[in-house]
């Protein structure tokens, strides 16, 4: 084990959790947390045991997937990545709190539940069972899929509110490719599917807003000569009232890689991409030979340095930096310091991507602890926009699912909250103040918690005035419960029994009822 997780384990949980952590695994119920859950509710009435703020009013709308196979029992999807996603919304109101659910139905969902298995699509990772994978025939139909943006349909990890200016918002299920279903907030239907007018392969799941504005900010791929020539970065711009194609360009370039990029970061002038060595093929001759299967075409590129373009959102300008490789899906935050950009980023190992949710491994934590975490330590890159010179520090030990006050998103900050997986199961939850070192956790054995989303107190003086939302299951009684803790102290001040089970899932957002515009 490495030096760097012994002092994680050592030095923040194990004056957490029970004493016999280093003997026993934590795991009991972890096969029932990932089952497939695709049952539709609406508006159940919560009970709920403590109190929760009377100004908390608005919906929490958490992502995650929740079905791997159909009827059929062939062609079960092989990681918890691919899994078909759904949509969880808590919504408070005056007092009462209720919650809804249902599957993000798309085109290809609802035709492989019709046939009672997976129709031919892309998916990330190759089927356990070689007999099921694509024959020749079906091979032939997801091509046929892709130039509709029908080859890869499925949004299962967050959603995005895209604002809707003298109209009614868009809020849609999305993820990284650029194919977006635009939801029905209320009942959670799709309405349609959203997709680019341009050969358009790939966008970040993680959404961000413009400081000081209502434009939303994001990047797409752009294929050249229909899929032949060179592959482009467009940096795009949503004002308020824009539609899913009626994004303003801020800038184009010529990346150096085509690498997987889940995130990107944003400052009050810039925006920040980091394109590191994990890269993908994605003409459609590897994809074929590779069964349509995404993630079986990535490669680290162990030669390669990690490549920083900064775009300024004033003027489109794009200047590049170079760091040593690394790897990271999530960032935390980044903002201007005297000429420097402040780059934090949540680093992990770049088999992670791939290997990490396979079921193989996911649905098997050890039986003895072994001290495995996801985590590489946190780093801080600090990028001197004079002469594009790079520095890496680090902001102590490694976690993941970063969520901050969105009201400090690009500017200077100290409050982060995180997740900590060991072995899978062993999961703890953290404030971290990175301008002191102060630091908080909250775990209890078997339970299961996710990642947390902030909403802040209108009346709040400080960073971390306002609550925190987040999702756990215990194991042990195998049920899922809804968590609201008090950002400032860490500590719960409310739970409610969430009556249909919600599995592992990813992101979540919450809308403030002010923040909802309808027809």
């Amino acid at each position: 084990m490495e030096p760097i997780l012994k002092i994680l384990l050592l030095g923040i949980l194990a004056p957490l959790l029970q004493p016999n952590i280093f003997t026993t695994s934590q795991s009991e119920g972890w096969s029932s947390y990932l089952s497939d859950r695709p049952e539709t509710f609406q508006n159940v009435s919560l009970t709920v045991r403590g109190d929760v703020p009377a100004w908390l009013q608005g919906i929490f709308l958490r992502s995650g997937a929740a079905q791997l196979g159909f009827a059929s029992g062939r062609r079960n999807l092989s990681s918890w990545m691919d899994g078909w996603g759904k949509l969880y919304k808590i919504q408070f109101s005056d007092g009462e709190v209720l919650y809804s659910g249902r599957m993000v139905e798309v085109p290809n969902y609802l035709e492989s539940v019709e046939k009672g298995e997976l129709v031919p699509q892309n998916t990330l990772c190759k089927f356990d069972d070689e007999e099921d994978e694509w024959t020749f025939w079906e091979k032939l139909q997801i091509l046929t899929k892709v130039p509709e943006f029908r080859s890869f349909e499925n949004v299962n990890p967050a959603s995005w509110k895209l604002d809707g200016g003298s109209n009614e918002d868009i809020f849609m299920a999305v993820t990284d490719n650029s194919v977006s279903a635009r939801i029905d907030i209320d009942t959670l239907a799709v309405l349609e599917m959203l997709k680019p007018t341009e050969i358009q392969i790939g966008q970040s799941t993680h959404w961000l807003l413009e400081p000081g504005t209502r434009n939303s900010i994001n990047w797409r791929y752009r294929m050249t000569y229909g899929g032949l020539g060179d592959i482009y970065v467009d940096v795009l711009r949503w004002r308020p009232g824009d539609g899913y194609n009626d994004a303003e360009v801020v800038a184009s370039f010529l990346p150096d890689k085509v690498s997987v990029m889940h995130c990107f970061s944003i400052t009050e002038n810039f925006v920040i991409f980091f394109f590191t060595p994990l890269v993908m093929k994605v003409d459609l001759w590897t994809n074929w030979s590779n069964n349509f299967h995404l993630f079986e075409v990535l490669n680290w590129e162990e030669s390669s340095r990690t490549t920083f373009y900064i775009v300024n959102l004033k003027t489109g300008e794009v200047q590049l930096a170079h760091s040593d490789p690394f790897f990271s899906v999530h960032q935390i935050n980044s903002y201007e310091d005297d000429g420097n950009i402040i780059l934090d980023l949540c680093q992990v190992s770049h088999n992670n991507m791939a290997d990490y949710q396979r079921m193989k491994n996911f649905m098997n934590p050890p039986a003895e602890f072994k001290g495995e975490s996801v985590s590489r330590p946190t780093a801080r890159f600090t990028i001197n926009t004079r002469n594009m010179e790079v520095a890496k520090s680090f902001l102590g030990e490694g976690f993941d699912f970063p969520t901050i006050n969105e009201a400090y998103r690009g500017l200077k900050y100290c409050i982060v909250y995180g997740w900590v997986s060991v072995d899978y199961s062993i999961i703890t939850i953290i404030k971290r103040n990175i301008c002191t070192g102060e630091e908080a956790s909250w775990h209890k054995k078997n339970h299961y918690p996710s990642e947390m989303t902030f909403v802040q107190d209108p009346e709040g003086k400080s960073e971390d005035s306002g609550v925190l939302l987040t999702l756990v299951y215990d194991g042990e009684a195998q049920q899922s419960y809804l968590m609201v803790m008090d950002a400032e102290t860490f500590l719960p001040v409310a739970t409610a029994d969430l009556p249909y089970p919600v599995p592992w899932s990813a992101h979540g957002n919450f809308f403030m009822d002010s923040q909802i515009k309808r027809n």
